[in-house]
């Protein structure tokens, strides 16, 4: 009851559905928690988002290595496949600095985010405008797509510093943990090359594929939707709107213009982004942009006869392939 502005209890298939789509950072919202949840269910879906963004069990390993419990072998296993990454040797080390990221990250936005809340909106007390920040920022960075505002993030779709915010935090959730630690770790300003580290060819298959994504669907999105969603604004609005709208439909969920004011074109592009979603081991969702690039060069090796796929000169493994295409047929 705490949790319901009529204070009343809300037993029913609908609460079921909105709980088990924050822990699996869905972001469907079949009770409109915008209008019906007191700050206490705005705080029970922010824990929700939290652990499922961060991982289940991330999240609970991390718990045992804090409690002093040593992992099984096969515990570790499970969790680097979760991670996205299965050759690690350091798992201790990773899930901190994965922790520690993601709570550094989700501050700054939520600091940015408070700061232009307050300034949009000077009615907005200090404490609600931190609390409004904080939830909008949780839902960025773990690509949930909840809001607390009825019409999702269009009250504020005018402020760049804002919009551009919660972009940023769905492409940096969106790109893995193990892609942003291999970031965190190059010393580019090194004189000495094997002190500067590099980037895994995991980390530069992420990067290029999600660039050229994020990039392609913004030119297409502006394109389609000059003359019809984005008419009414300038050249930088309909830029700002068109970016906003690729990193979210990636798998954040946001929204700064009604949906059913798109183009049919734009519609299926939008279903195109979703189904790919974001990197393995990340808090996006789709069949991830990896797998995308494993079906590309199985395709390409099959068009060029070669009985092996490549990518950057390395032989992709069988089995690898082979998850590849599992993982679009089930989808």
């Amino acid at each position: 009851p705490f949790a319901n502005r009529d204070g009343a209890w809300h037993i029913s298939i609908r609460t079921l559905t909105l709980a088990a789509s924050a822990v699996s950072v869905t972001g469907l919202d079949p009770i409109g928690i915008a209008q019906n949840l007191t700050s206490f269910g705005f705080f029970i879906i922010a824990v929700l988002v939290q652990i499922g963004g961060i991982g289940i069990m991330t999240f609970g390993m991390q718990l045992f290595l804090m409690v002093g419990r040593s992992l099984s072998v096969r515990e570790e296993q499970t969790v680097k496949t979760s991670l996205g990454e299965s050759r690690l040797y350091a798992l201790g080390p990773m899930l901190h600095a994965t922790i520690l990221f993601t709570f550094l990250a989700e501050i700054t936005g939520a600091a940015i985010l408070a700061w232009r809340f307050h300034a949009i909106n000077p009615d907005l007390t200090p404490l609600r405008a931190i609390g409004h920040g904080a939830f909008l920022s949780i839902m960025g960075f773990c690509n949930a797509g909840f809001s607390i505002y009825e019409d999702s993030v269009m009250s504020f779709a005018s402020d760049p510093i804002a919009l551009h915010t919660i972009t940023v935090l769905s492409v940096i959730g969106g790109l893995g943990f193990i892609v942003i630690m291999n970031i965190l770790r190059l010393r580019p300003w090194k004189r000495d090359r094997s002190n500067r580290g590099y980037l895994s060819l995991h980390s530069r298959i992420v990067l290029s594929s999600s660039a050229l994504l994020f990039t392609g669907c913004t030119i297409l999105f502006l394109l389609l939707e000059a003359h019809a969603a984005f008419a009414e604004f300038s050249f930088p609005e309909k830029l700002s709107r068109a970016a906003f709208h690729s990193a979210a439909l990636r798998s954040a969920g946001f929204s700064v213009f009604p949906a059913e004011t798109m183009t049919k074109a734009s519609n299926l592009l939008s279903m195109i982004c979703m189904f790919i979603g974001g990197a393995p081991g990340s808090t996006a969702g789709g069949i991830k942009v990896s797998t995308l690039v494993v079906l590309a060069a199985t395709v390409r090796a099959a068009f060029c006869f070669r009985r092996t796929p490549e990518l950057n000169f390395r032989s992709v493994p069988r089995n690898v392939v082979i998850n590849a295409i599992a993982i679009l047929t089930l989808c």
